[in-house]
């Protein structure tokens, strides 16, 4: 019987996977947390599969500001973990972002919104979200070995 890992591991190990030299290439431009969630969030997507969703952290004026995922089993992952709730996930972007007295919450990320996304100048090549989901089942294996499904 294999033993699954917490979601808790995964998310420190995805973090430091994100950020080694040969990761980090994947980005066109700016960080896992600034140009590049997106593409983190549509691999973590992928590689969950059935159940996952995208989710994004939204500001005022519904503009969404940075985009994770949510798996079946309603972890929240990103390039700095996996949460187990909405409230420790948005704390500490919030801390990260600098925007302590923002009004910020989380919801689905909708085609609509994906669309006024690019608009925005946020981007999603897939040609980089399919290849860090494949450098993720290469490092990480299966999600359920994870405890993310």
């Amino acid at each position: 019987m294999k033993k699954t890992i917490k979601p808790e591991g995964f998310g420190k190990r995805f973090s430091r996977f994100l950020n080694r030299a040969d990761t980090y290439e994947l980005l066109p431009e700016g960080t896992w947390f600034a140009g590049g969630c997106w593409i983190a969030a549509e691999a973590l997507r992928r590689w969950v599969g059935k159940g996952a969703r995208l989710m994004a952290i939204y500001s005022e004026g519904d503009i969404p500001q940075h985009v994770v995922v949510e798996t079946p089993s309603g972890w929240l992952l990103d390039a700095g973990g996996a949460y187990d709730n909405e409230a420790f996930l948005l704390s500490d972007y919030a801390y990260r972002e600098d925007v302590g007295g923002a009004d910020l919450y989380l919801d689905r990320f909708t085609a609509k919104d994906q669309k006024r996304a690019r608009r925005r100048e946020m981007i999603c090549p897939l040609g980089a979200a399919r290849e860090l989901e494949r450098r993720i089942e290469d490092e990480f294996g299966e999600p359920e070995d994870w405890g993310l499904l």
